[in-house]
């Protein structure tokens, strides 16, 4: 917005302060001037204004005296109006509100015999200096109103209007308008217009028709104030591909006890330099859509907030510079009605922010906050996810940072039917009003965004890819509270892992990420978990396995299901895991026991089993290692075979026995004596052969 020196001046006395040093404290208190430009015609200084879409108060010139005025601590110097009262009866026009949402006011009166005198010198140069050109006095008054106190007014040409009743309603079908800029409109039905008892005159809070335009030597004037719904003027205005000075203000909200004022100061600047022969009382309907809103400002909280102390009083002082009526006030606290202005202004905070920038933005010390030092015990997620992350990338995974919202339609490739909201088996969390049709979920999980990475890795021409990402994730609808959130680990690796100019790498699989895993819950001091069988909606059912510890689901591993590779277009294997990052930080253990070296060599010796196939590896070796904790130190699976030599349904299951004692070196007969113990207690506990 433009905005001229000289006009300000009107209000509030600044002749003694540099506009350099005026654009700079006007900056520093949130309404930032972007430039200053000198106009010699009409020798005047004028700035170049961005205004904020939360103050439309400052779309006008009384609106930044205002703000001067609070700055500068100086009193403003309001512009008179006509006394609306006691006038004579003039033609009777009633007015008729059809939509009351989207025009809750409209007012009106009529001006008879008005002598059109050649606008003001003053005016016409205050108009041209932030960009309005000059029409005739009638228009360049109300745009002079508009340019003030910020209220947008039409008058009309009471001659040129069919019958005595101005109708605010929806466009019929069918229904055109020629506008003032000479180019025909058509109107639908979700448009406002201001029409007489034939046609329509206007667009509501946009632009006046041609055919009632006020001309020179217009006589009779209807004169319209009023109060139109932002969202409908500015869904009209885009329609139309038509705005106008008025439409921008309307679009941000106009003051609703402006309507009045700005139509009764028309009236007075028609009359001090035109004349009128009659004014006739207000035509008018509905009520200025104005609820008076309350405030109550906790005095302490201002220094909490700011972190400086501001004394009440000046707390006191302040609000009432930028016009809010102090309603109570004690020692703690500050209740407050904020002016109709202001409809930004609705909690304490609020309060707190205009406090800020009246009192100064620089008169506020730079002090870093204390905090105390961080101890990682205290906190086990932070220790849990810095071992976890360094974990994995020296297993050669990448960190990548993914969108937290995805297109639900992934859900769709696995089988499960999202409606409404719903889906089947998973709790859901939707964005209310989403900027992209396609990402509307808020991600319960991170693997759609790691597979989204492959993708784009695989189109690049890239086949080797380990990623991973800690984050949130959010599960259940919000209705009233905020939903579950919860971080997770989830990595995804394909291709070939631990390719270098030495060696050919391996490719991608579910032991090899499984080894990971196990890695990773080592460094963690997790011990005692196990793996069983999962049905995890991302991944393929019979290929997916969960980690569990005490009987607690820490996460899965598993490949990615056959939809969910169509769906993202990779032709190559993905194996995936996801873990719940607050599962492993409580179920972590940070402190680490440290034993002195065994002085007494160990021994091993190899059994070979043929088992069942549903005979679980893990859980004969956690058999052999708890059959003796003394002498049995260790035990590890070193071949899995099922081929020809094997019976249908069975396994064969090769595990290394580690024994060793602290305070002796074992005896071959004591080893063989434990040996044939250990594989008497696995032939009856798992019913397998010895081969």
């Amino acid at each position: 917005m433009k905005v001229s020196l000289d006009w300000l001046n009107d209000y509030v006395d600044i002749k003694g302060l540099a506009p350099e040093e005026l654009a700079r404290r006007l900056t520093m208190a949130g309404l930032e001037v972007k430039a200053i430009e000198a106009h010699d015609e009409a020798d005047d200084t004028v700035f170049e204004a961005e205004v904020t879409t939360n103050r439309p108060d400052w779309l006008s010139h009384i609106g930044i005296a205002r703000e001067i005025g609070a700055i500068l601590n100086k009193k403003i110097n309001f512009p008179e109006t006509e006394n609306s009262h006691s006038r004579e009866p003039g033609p009777s026009v009633s007015v008729d509100i059809i939509d009351e949402d989207y025009c809750p006011y409209y007012s009106a009166c009529v001006l008879e015999d008005v002598r059109s005198g050649e606008t003001p010198d003053f005016m016409k140069k205050r108009l041209a200096a932030v960009g309005i050109r000059p029409v005739n006095f009638i228009v360049d008054i109300t745009n002079y109103v508009l340019l003030e106190l910020g209220q947008p007014l039409h008058a009309f040409d009471l001659e040129r209007l069919s019958g005595n009743k101005i109708i605010v309603r929806r466009a019929k079908p069918g229904e055109t308008i020629t506008a003032i800029n000479d180019n025909k409109y058509d109107l639908t039905a979700s448009g406002l217009v201001i029409a007489d008892e034939s046609k329509p005159i206007a667009v509501a809070g946009v632009m006046g028709g041609k055919d009632s335009e006020v001309q020179g030597d217009t006589k009779n004037i209807l004169l319209e104030s009023a109060f139109f719904s932002p969202v409908n003027v500015r869904i009209t205005s885009r329609r139309l591909g038509l705005s106008s000075e008025s439409s921008y203000r309307f679009e941000r909200r106009v003051d609703p006890l402006g309507v009045d004022l700005g139509r009764e100061r028309a009236i007075y600047l028609i009359r001090e330099y035109g004349s009128i022969g009659k004014i006739s009382p207000v035509f008018s309907s509905g009520e200025p859509p104005y609820k008076s809103t309350t405030i109550t400002l906790d005095i302490k909280d201002v220094e909490k907030s700011l972190g400086v102390r501001v004394l009440a009083k000046q707390i006191a002082s302040i609000l009432k510079s930028l016009e809010l009526t102090i309603k109570k006030q004690t020692a703690e606290t500050l209740t407050v009605k904020a002016p109709s202005f202001r409809a930004d202004l609705s909690r304490p905070v609020d309060l707190v922010e205009e406090i800020a920038r009246i009192y100064g933005y620089d008169n506020i010390p730079d002090t870093l906050p204390h905090m105390e030092p961080i101890y990682a015990g205290e906190y086990p997620a932070f220790h849990a996810e810095r071992i976890a992350r360094e974990c994995l990338v020296g297993s050669g995974f990448n960190e990548v940072m993914t969108f937290s919202l995805i297109d639900d339609k992934v859900y769709e490739s696995c089988g499960y039917v999202v409606k409404d909201g719903h889906g089947k088996g998973i709790d859901h969390t939707f964005i209310k009003n989403p900027q992209h049709k396609e990402l509307r979920l808020m991600r319960p999980s991170i693997l759609p965004g790691l597979m989204q990475v492959i993708k784009h890795n695989m189109s690049q021409g890239i086949e080797n890819i380990q990623v991973f990402e800690i984050g949130a994730c959010y599960k259940g609808e919000s209705q009233g509270s905020l939903p579950e959130e919860k971080d997770k680990l989830a990595s995804a690796m394909t291709g070939v892992v631990d390719k270098n100019w030495q060696s050919k790498g391996r490719e991608a699989s579910l032991p090899e990420l499984k080894g990971i895993v196990e890695v990773m819950l080592e460094r963690l001091g997790i011990t005692g978990f196990e793996f069983g069988e999962a049905d995890y909606w991302f991944l393929e059912k019979g290929a997916t396995v969960s980690v569990i510890k005490d009987k607690e689901t820490l996460g899965v591993i598993g490949m990615c299901s056959r939809g969910i590779l169509k769906y993202y277009d990779i032709d190559a294997a993905v194996i995936a895991a996801e873990f719940d990052m607050n599962a492993l930080a409580n179920t972590s253990s940070f402190e680490r026991v440290f034993k002195p070296l065994p002085r007494y060599p160990s021994s091993r010796r190899d059994i070979a089993l043929l088992a069942s196939s549903d005979v679980k590896a893990g859980a004969i070796l956690e058999y052999i290692r708890s059959f003796n904790s003394k002498l049995i130190r260790n035990a590890e699976l070193f071949d899995l075979y099922k081929g020809g030599q094997v019976p249908p349904g069975k396994k064969s299951l090769a595990f290394s026995v580690e024994f060793q004692a602290e305070d002796r070196t074992l005896a071959s007969d004591e080893i063989d004596g434990l040996y044939r113990k250990l594989v008497s207690g696995l032939q009856k506990t798992f019913q397998v052969t010895l081969r």
